[in-house]
């Protein structure tokens, strides 16, 4: 799993102000659709940028990658962009070596961004894609916050849980192995950084149970040897970025509200993700090969009544054994790829928009995955799932990678 670096400073933000949107979409159902827009003038944006369109957009020369094409004159020709005037081009018209602009509050920081939290607030540790005086950043979309502790060893990590201040965030630098599970209470995040950041525990690894507290658990390899490598009984628990296996059940939610998304949930012994509480987002995983010892469970496991708000949507479920999404309440599972399990859709579950095995409907075809035996499930560009899921509002795939205005079905965004 490919993590960004961190940045020279690291941002951190007490209030949390762009989960308070992610608060919002459970509670209401709605889309952020307006989180781009973060500027009404020039002077609203950061250093060199530019407002276009109601978004902080960066100079010619400062976006993403080479370009080949014809400049005017001897300013914009052939070559990498770097700033205005520079370039080896010859002749008129419009060149390709400029780049793609950035676009400031889109939750992906690009090239002149120094964080980008997807929100268009000032005064929350990101403000206009520069870090705030007297905050931290890290990962994407940007988690800020004044408080930030980088910790490399157990004991580290249970003190700097116990006294972060609410919104603080806690770096994990590397492997833990936990004698105890890790019980969080209280508003913080917990944040992988190395690419070998990881919790294991031979009980439950992470739990976490404060009632009103909000949790983001990011970037992170979880296990756990006999139990549920990440168990949500209280409060509000986000995931998003991690990799969750070898537990008994992978995420498991009894109580509180669960959003699971952009992360991978494999070969666990019972369920991959079970889902115990009413309230939930489950959105662009993989799950696969779960149920290894218990050959009744499923990929993805409802068993609570989903209120208006709780989706299954845009996931990809491949290969678990007995179910690929079991529900005990009536449910539906939107724009996702179910395949490869004796019953890809098991009890009250329904399918809207989506690639289910056996369906015999015009979507019930082979995904074209990149290589499912390596687990590997992005679409090939020949993937009939391109531009399929038709009505879809979500913004952003497993990857982190914005959506287009045609997505695709799955986890996946080619």
């Amino acid at each position: 799993m490919m993590r960004p670096p961190l940045p020279a400073k690291l941002v951190m933000v007490a209030s949390f102000a762009s989960f308070a949107s992610l608060v919002a979409l459970i509670g209401l159902g709605e889309s952020c659709s307006s989180c781009s827009s973060v500027c009404a003038a020039d002077g609203d944006c950061p250093g060199a940028f530019t407002c276009v369109d109601g978004a902080c957009a960066a100079p010619s020369g400062e976006g993403e990658g080479e370009g080949e094409g014809e400049g005017e004159g001897e300013g914009e020709g052939e070559g990498e962009g770097e700033g205005e005037g520079e370039g080896e081009g010859e002749g008129e018209g419009e060149g390709e070596g400029e780049g793609e602009p950035a676009t400031c509050g889109d939750g992906v920081i690009d090239l002149g961004e120094e964080c980008d939290d997807d929100n268009a607030v000032n005064g929350d540790g990101c403000a206009a894609c520069s870090i705030e005086l007297g905050s931290f950043c890290i990962s994407a979309p940007s988690i800020c916050s004044t408080s930030l502790v980088v910790v490399s060893d157990e004991a580290a990590l249970f003190g700097a849980v116990a006294f972060a201040p609410p919104g603080g965030i806690v770096v994990i630098d590397g492997p833990l192995s936990l004698v105890v599970s890790l019980d969080v209470t209280t508003s913080i995040a917990l944040v992988g950084q190395t690419s070998d950041a990881s919790l294991t525990s031979a009980g439950q690894t992470v739990v976490v149970s404060g009632p009103g507290a909000t949790v983001i658990i990011a970037d992170l390899d979880i296990s756990a040897a006999a139990s549920d490598a990440i168990r949500v009984e209280d409060g509000l628990a986000h995931v998003r970025g991690c990799d969750v296996h070898g537990a008994n059940h992978g995420v498991h939610a009894t109580g509180g509200v669960l959003v699971l998304e952009r992360s991978r949930v494999h070969d666990n012994d019972n369920a991959g993700v079970f889902v115990q509480t009413p309230s939930f987002r489950v959105s662009d995983n993989f799950v696969y090969g779960n149920a290894v010892t218990a050959t009744d469970r499923a990929g993805i496991v409802i068993e609570a009544a989903p209120d208006i708000a709780s989706l299954i949507v845009h996931n990809t479920v491949v290969g678990n054994t007995a179910a690929g999404v079991s529900c005990g309440f009536a449910a539906t599972v939107s724009f996702s790829i179910v395949r490869a399990s004796m019953l890809p859709l098991e009890g009250s579950c329904t399918a809207d928009t989506s690639n289910v095995e056996g369906a015999l409907d015009a979507l019930d075809v082979d995904p074209v995955f990149v290589d499912a035996v390596a687990a590997d499930f992005h679409l090939q560009s020949s993937s009939p799932m391109i531009d399929a899921a038709v009505g879809s509002a979500q913004r952003r795939d497993i990857d982190g990678e914005l959506r287009d205005g045609a997505a695709d079905i799955g986890a996946d965004e080619r």
